[in-house]
């Protein structure tokens, strides 16, 4: 039920508007009448009434004082005036005082109630606009910060738009983190959480933890398995990094005890003006891409690693046919030592992209199914491995060369285990069957020396 009050020095016109109407039935609750403006100043703060409904000239405070007082305070508030016609001019200034209406005296209670009935559609009008603003406030915020950290809006757009949304960016410094979910793309943990809860937990344990910090905290999602955290602090010294770096490692750690899994974080470099927080987005990210390296489950900061392109490339070159003899003679200590020193060069190198891992070990896997197809293709291979398209799948997920190349030994090592396991069974048949020869043979020959009966 919509309330209202009505304010005029006239106590006939207020009583008069009081009993004439009855509200009750058309759905409104009186809270009260007022004989000047002063008075209405003191009824609205008790009752506070969606609609007042006001004469313009009053004692002590007339209807426009009172009407700029309630607007200032209760903008959704919607404003009646009762005006007589010398009072016309009065009206006007009021309408720039963006009130709802005015009413010109005399009038009858057909044409207030048609009056105060349109105020009720606008103030339902504007309520269900403001449930959908509300409502949609998240999607909002997630594409404000998008533009921000992706620097797609000018400095005057991010004012008008963070102060509408209730952003508060003014600080003295900025820093970004980047969480990447390690396993998100694991099988395993689709059918556990699903891609998108488990990015919804990491989420809300890292919004927790972030009302630890006195300083601005946002936490927002970005792409795929990505969770973005923006620091705004007021303090430029060093110790805005310390608490980024020791809240990121509490997420690090709460994520592994209570998800049961790993992310590996990025920490950008700190930076005093908030033009920098594209700079400081991107030099996460930059950290993040050679988690692949440094390793997965740990908190990595910008000013720590040196960063350069990815511009290293690693081959088996020379080694292709050096590896496949090694695996055809079953010599697995010699097969893998190839694939180790592969191994210790990329490490070496530091700077070989993901990327580049993964088509390196896919090309390693082509090599070895080319060649040993015959060996891969039985039931305890297919069941370890699968298919050639599912085994490079499976590299293309990896997010460290340690996996890739740990992959790629076992690999080696099981189709060794066939190779000799079959070898050594052809050996023995070869064997019984020259047993099996030998021993007719001589059988023949000692029948053909028995005496003839």
């Amino acid at each position: 039920m919509n309330k209202l009050i009505i304010v005029d020095d006239d106590e006939i016109i207020r009583k008069g508007l009081s009993k004439t109407i009855a509200w009750q039935e058309l759905g409104f609750e009186l809270s009260g009448t007022a004989g000047n403006g002063l008075e209405a100043l003191s009824l609205v703060e008790k009752a506070l009434p969606a609609i007042v409904i006001t004469d313009i000239r009053m004692p002590h405070m007339d209807g426009l004082q009172l009407t700029e007082e309630l607007l200032g305070k209760y903008p959704d508030m919607k404003i009646i005036l009762m005006t007589s016609f010398e009072e016309f001019e009065f009206a006007k200034k009021a309408l720039k005082l963006k009130v709802f209406d005015y009413l010109l005296k005399p009038f009858d209670n057909e044409m207030l109630l048609e009056t105060v009935n349109r105020a009720v559609a606008e103030l339902n009008r504007e309520q269900t606009v403001r449930k959908k603003v509300i409502d949609s406030m998240p999607l909002l915020r997630q594409q404000f910060f998008e533009n921000l950290i992706l620097d797609r809006m000018q400095k005057s757009e991010l004012e008008t738009e963070s102060h509408f949304l209730g952003i508060n960016l003014a600080a003295d410094t900025y820093m970004v983190a980047m969480i990447k979910i390690d396993e998100y793309h694991s099988p395993e943990h689709r059918n556990r959480f699903g891609s998108e809860m488990l990015k919804y937990c990491v989420s809300n344990i890292t919004e927790e933890l972030s009302n630890s910090l006195q300083e601005h905290c946002f936490v927002f999602n970005h792409d795929g398995d990505e969770v973005i955290v923006l620091f705004a602090g007021d303090d430029e010294s060093r110790d805005i990094e310390n608490k980024a770096s020791f809240m990121m490692e509490e997420v690090r750690k709460s994520v592994e005890k209570y998800l049961k899994t790993t992310v590996t974080i990025g920490i950008g470099t700190m930076y005093n003006d908030f033009g920098y927080i594209h700079q400081s987005f991107l030099e996460a990210k930059a950290v993040l891409d050679f988690r692949h390296i440094t390793g997965t489950n740990q908190v990595l900061l910008a000013q720590d690693i040196h960063l350069q392109p990815p511009i290293e490339t690693i081959s088996l070159g020379a080694m292709e046919k050096e590896l496949l003899v090694k695996i055809k003679l079953g010599m697995e200590r010699d097969a893998l030592t190839i694939i180790m020193n592969l191994e210790q060069e990329v490490a070496d190198k530091k700077f070989v992209s993901l990327r580049h891992l993964h088509l390196l070990g896919t090309e390693i896997a082509l090599l070895i199914y080319r060649e040993f197809w015959e060996w891969i293709h039985t039931p305890q291979m297919k069941e370890r491995f699968g298919e050639f398209n599912y085994f490079c799948q499976n590299i293309q997920v990896m997010r460290t060369f340690k996996e890739i190349f740990a992959t790629i030994k076992e690999f080696i090592s099981e189709l060794i285990t066939e190779i000799c396991a079959r070898r050594d069974s052809h050996q023995k048949q070869t064997k019984h069957s020259n047993l099996l020869k030998t021993t007719t043979i001589w059988s023949i020959s000692q029948c053909k020396r028995l005496p003839t009966m």
